[in-house]
């Protein structure tokens, strides 16, 4: 038989510290107006938006775990936009397309920080950006592919910028395809 051992991050194990089990575990029949599977990032913020257009309609989350247990538990918290991404939604969907989910993406991002802000600044929600690094020779030039990115969509850092966000005082980084 199978076996599955659940491993919590870091954060989550001191977020749960002292807690009890869900005093309210599903049981036998519930009825609502929505019924969202999954607790993590999405399945909580599509409740919350649910809400806030109608405060009237019942909504219903069923995590199998405890929220952020899953995938975004692990994730350490972060939220990204889909820039990492735009090579492969132009592919997709096209350019126009591609640029409105990846702008979408950031406003969901600046949403969430005003909530965390507002409602749970014990979140510490705060903005750190992203690096495309590699730690094998294998992953050497795989952020080439943003050369297919259109010069005037790229979110490119100064080269001043990659030490202090990396901690890294020195090391071979470039901050342009070119």
């Amino acid at each position: 038989m199978l076996s599955i051992v659940m491993h919590r991050s870091f954060w989550l194990e001191q977020a749960l510290a002292g807690s009890v089990d869900d005093p309210n575990p599903l049981r036998g029949t519930v009825t609502s107006d929505v019924a969202i599977v999954g607790g993590g990032f999405v399945g909580l913020w599509t409740a919350l938006m649910i809400k806030r257009q109608d405060p009237d309609v019942d909504v219903c989350v069923v995590e199998a775990d405890v929220c952020g247990g899953g995938a975004s538990g692990r994730c350490g918290g972060f939220v990204m936009t889909w820039w990492p991404k735009i090579v492969s939604l132009t592919t997709l969907l096209g350019a126009d397309e591609a640029l409105r989910l990846v702008r979408a993406s950031e406003a969901a991002i600046d949403e969430i920080e005003n909530f965390c802000s507002e409602r749970a600044p014990e979140a510490e929600f705060r903005r750190g950006g992203w690096l495309w690094t590699a730690t094998t020779g294998a992953q050497l030039g795989a952020w080439m592919k943003w050369s297919l990115v259109p010069r005037p969509w790229r979110p490119v850092p100064s080269a001043d910028w990659i030490p202090e966000r990396s901690g890294a005082a020195r090391g071979r980084h470039s901050t342009s395809p070119e």
